[in-house]
């Protein structure tokens, strides 16, 4: 048996072992511990004190006094919810709902305009030849532009040799 076994025997309400085995381990450590067997002194007047002791029957307005005690406080309202009950009043829910209107207005009649993405369109994506080493990445730059092309994001390439 270890310390920590023998002080949880202590410890535990269920008092020391009663395998005969663990029993003798036990008590060999009570005789070698001086303060192991202080503890289990104690510990073993604390628990015939609890033994010994009677609850006291509760009054008769307990019960009432104790579900009108849980009542008051299942029905009081949160702190924060004080400092914002002013602020929730028809009057106010008015005014935001207007804010709100005027913010989504305001940011929708700011979007682009037609003539915005003009600029984006007009320009240009120019390869030259040192840019790019092998014909696979020649290909794929030129399928990246015929689908930009097709998705308008990029302008239809101009015909060459018109004028």
């Amino acid at each position: 048996m270890t310390r920590e076994e023998a002080v949880e025997a202590i410890l535990s309400p269920k008092g020391p072992p009663t395998d005969p085995v663990e029993k003798r381990a036990f008590e060999q450590w009570l005789e070698r511990h001086a303060d192991l067997r202080r503890m289990q002194e104690q510990q073993s007047a604390l628990f015939d004190a609890l033994d010994d002791w009677t609850t006291p029957e509760p009054s008769a307005a307990f019960d009432g006094r104790m579900e009108a005690l849980i009542d008051t406080e299942r029905n009081r309202e949160p702190r924060w919810l004080g400092f914002i009950r002013p602020v929730l009043t028809p009057r106010w829910a008015v005014a935001a709902a207007l804010g709100t209107i005027l913010a989504v207005a305001a940011l929708v009649s700011q979007g682009p305009t037609p003539g915005q993405n003009d600029q984006a369109t007009k320009t240009a994506v120019v390869l030259h030849p040192g840019d790019v080493d092998d014909v696979d990445e020649w290909d794929r730059a030129l399928d990246d532009l015929e689908m930009l092309t097709e998705f308008d994001v990029l302008p239809p390439p101009a015909a060459e040799g018109k004028s």
